[in-house]
């Protein structure tokens, strides 16, 4: 039997992308977790604090990962529809930051910022990312 050279060798499955996917995302938490030098562990009170501050940003990036993700897989309107996704998540960035600081209770003019730039930082990623993979050939496509 002959290995296949056509164009479905160069595909990749939903599981092989969510396996990356979720290896990246656990790589880039850990990384995070160490430039940050977390201090939050050293006291009670404070512990509560960060878990409640990190699973908050945790749920918020990826609640805005999927439609980005999405968009960018679609096999037609791929730029267009990641267009729209931008403006969602810039809107959602207007959302997040209000609501992160009732949850939190951390008010200042530098989220707006730092919430900004992470999310704009978030979805450039995911996008080139993605783009490449568009650029070497593969596509998400749905076996019969």
């Amino acid at each position: 039997m002959q290995p296949q050279t056509g164009p479905g060798n160069r595909q990749f499955g939903i599981r092989q992308l969510m396996t990356l996917t979720a290896i990246i995302g656990v790589l880039l938490g850990l990384g995070r977790l160490v430039l940050t030098r977390v201090t939050w562990l050293e006291g009670n009170r404070n512990w509560l604090e960060g878990i409640l501050i990190w699973g908050f940003m945790a749920v918020a990036n990826a609640l805005m990962a999927f439609p980005i993700l999405a968009a960018a897989l679609l096999p037609r309107f791929a730029r267009l529809a990641s267009i729209g996704m931008l403006v969602l998540v810039a809107t959602l960035t207007i959302v997040e930051v209000p609501l992160f600081e009732t949850v939190a209770g951390k008010r200042g003019p530098g989220n707006w910022w730092i919430f900004g730039g992470m999310n704009f930082g978030y979805c450039l990623w995911v996008l080139a990312y993605v783009g490449v993979l568009r650029l070497g050939g593969y596509r998400l496509v749905a076996r019969r």
